[in-house]
C-alpha cells in the first residue's frame, strides 16, 4: 500500500516501544547514579570534623552549611506549595508528587523539570477535569520558574554576598565541568571560590587579579575592594 511494506508497519510499534524503553532505562540509571553520587558528596561534606573557629576552612564549612539549610528550606516550601495546590483540586497522588518535588528540587534545572512532568502520566491515564490537569501542570511549572530563576539567585546572592547573575552563570559552568553533581554543588563551590579570593586579598596575594575575580563574584566595583585593602592614611 503506497509502496510501503505492511510487515514494516506491523513491526513499527515494537520498534518505537523498544527505543522508548531503552531511552527511559538509560535516563533512569543515569539519574539514579547522579543522585547516589550527590548523596555521597554531601555525606563527606557533612561528616568532616569541625574546624577551628578562626580558620579559613571554618568559613568554608559555614558557607556550605548555610547553603544546605537554605536549599532545604526552599525545597520544603516548594513541596508544601505543590501539595496544597494539587490537594485543592483533588489531584491523585498529590503527596507523592510533593515528596518527589522536595527531593528533586536539590538538582537545579533538571530536578524541577522532572518533578513538573511527573503529573503528565497521571493526567493521561486518569479521568480528570481539564481545569484539574491545567492547574496541576501550569502552577508548579510557574512556581519552579520563579523560584529557580528569581528567588533562589536573589536569596543566595544575599546570603553569600554574590551577584545573582554570577549564581545563574555558575550553574552552567559547574554543570559543564561535573555534570549533575556540579550543578547541585554550584552555589557552595562558587561561594568557596569567593571566600578564597577574599582570603588572598587580605594577605595581598595575587593582587590586583584576585581583586578583579572577587569583584566579579560579588558584583561590586573593583575600586571598592582595592580601597578596602589600603592601609589607613593612603
Amino acid at each position: 500500500v503506497f509502496n510501503v511494506d505492511l510487515s514494516e508497519l506491523q513491526a513499527l510499534p515494537s520498534r518505537v516501544f523498544s527505543s522508548a524503553a531503552g531511552t527511559f532505562l538509560t535516563t533512569s540509571v543515569t539519574l539514579t547514579t547522579d543522585l547516589m553520587l550527590v548523596i555521597v558528596f554531601l555525606a563527606f561534606i557533612l561528616l568532616q570534623p569541625p574546624a577551628p573557629q578562626s580558620s579559613l576552612r571554618k568559613k568554608i564549612d559555614d558557607s556550605v552549611s548555610r547553603y544546605i539549610i537554605l536549599k532545604s528550606v526552599i525545597s520544603f516550601g516548594v513541596a508544601i506549595f505543590v501539595y496544597v495546590t494539587l490537594a485543592a483540586v483533588a489531584f491523585p497522588l498529590a503527596l507523592f508528587v510533593a515528596l518527589a518535588t522536595f527531593v528533586l528540587n536539590f538538582i537545579p534545572s533538571l530536578g524541577p523539570t522532572i518533578s513538573t512532568l511527573l503529573v503528565v502520566p497521571i493526567i493521561l491515564l486518569d479521568t480528570l477535569e481539564p481545569y484539574q490537569s491545567a492547574i496541576a501542570l501550569l502552577v508548579p511549572l510557574l512556581l519552579h520558574l520563579l523560584v529557580g530563576n528569581i528567588l533562589e539567585p536573589w536569596l543566595f546572592g544575599q546570603q553569600f554576598s554574590m551577584n545573582p547573575v554570577i549564581i545563574l552563570f555558575s550553574l552552567g559552568v559547574w554543570y559543564i565541568l561535573w555534570g549533575t553533581i556540579g550543578a547541585v554543588l554550584a552555589v557552595p563551590l562558587t561561594s568557596v571560590l569567593r571566600i578564597l579570593c577574599n582570603h588572598l586579598m587580605e594577605h595581598n596575594i595575587g593582587m590586583p587579579y584576585i581583586a578583579a575575580v572577587a569583584s566579579l563574584l560579588e558584583g561590586k566595583s573593583m575600586d571598592l575592594n582595592l580601597v578596602r585593602l589600603k592601609p589607613e592614611g593612603e
